[in-house]
């Protein structure tokens, strides 16, 4: 799965709702996903890499729970295959949820 790939599913979630790589813009507003590849692990042999592997992370952030757009964001991941690990975490300084969802993808 390419990065465009990546970004297409996180799109498809809502047409309301924006997706960044890396890092919102300042001034953003929530709610919003940003995404990020955190590391690669490549499939390697014979001198040769036959494929990429990334490990991805997904952030929702919201201003209150959205249990909605979190079960959407789960659908979307599951309908394309993909394993993936959740979290929640609460800024309280912030009064900003951020829901991770962190997963693997092949690019070949």
């Amino acid at each position: 799965m390419t990065p465009s790939e990546i970004s297409t599913m996180l799109q498809s979630i809502s047409t309301n709702l924006p997706v960044y790589y890396d890092h919102a813009p300042v001034g953003a507003k929530i709610p919003y996903i940003d995404w990020r590849y955190s590391s690669s692990n490549n499939f390697s042999a014979d001198n040769k890499t036959y494929c990429e592997v990334y490990e991805v992370s997904a952030e929702f952030y919201s201003g209150e729970k959205d249990i909605t757009t979190e079960g959407l964001i789960k659908s979307v991941l599951k309908d394309n295959d993909i394993p993936f690990a959740h979290g929640e975490v609460y800024l309280d300084d912030e009064r900003v949820y951020i829901e991770t969802y962190s997963f693997s993808v092949i690019d070949q």
